[in-house]
């Protein structure tokens, strides 16, 4: 049965690593870095995002009802960007899964730091934050059906 995947974790904490690594295993893989790329002037360009999660949102609304499962490539930190997610979910019928990258602190500031374009420190501790502190209870409770975490080795 196909299904919804919400990839949850600080910029830094691996997701697109992840996807990378499972790809054939994720179904359609759709990222909105990759979508700011299309619709704004590059992968970090944040004014781009509303309408990048417009194209996200219209791809993954497209492979789900052809069938296919989706894993969706973003930040997920804040409840109310689970929830377009879950919506899509629930619109076309299938199940969610939030599939939670659970890394230390240190590991995502230092991923950041090593990139050619960084996302403001404060920026990425508040979001690891706010990862850090959702418990799979919760997001349990927010409508997913299963949570994975996924932790650092």
């Amino acid at each position: 049965m196909n299904h919804v995947r919400v990839l949850i974790g600080a910029p830094g904490a691996g997701k697109t690593h992840f996807c990378t690594q499972h790809a054939g295993r994720l179904g359609v893989l759709l990222s909105l870095d990759r979508a700011r790329a299309i619709v704004g002037r590059g992968e970090h360009d944040q004014a781009a995002t509303p309408a990048a999660v417009d194209l996200v949102r219209r791809q993954a609304a497209d492979a789900l009802a052809a069938g296919d499962t989706i894993t969706v490539d973003a930040t997920g930190a804040a409840i109310l960007d689970r929830a377009s997610w879950l919506a899509l979910a629930r619109d076309h019928a299938v199940p969610a899964t939030a599939l939670v990258l659970r890394v230390t602190l240190a590991t995502v500031l230092a991923r950041n730091a090593d990139r050619a374009r960084q996302v403001p420190a404060d920026v990425v501790t508040a979001m690891w934050t706010a990862i850090d502190r959702t418990t799979a209870a919760e997001l349990l409770a927010e409508g997913f059906r299963s949570v994975i975490e996924l932790r650092e080795h």
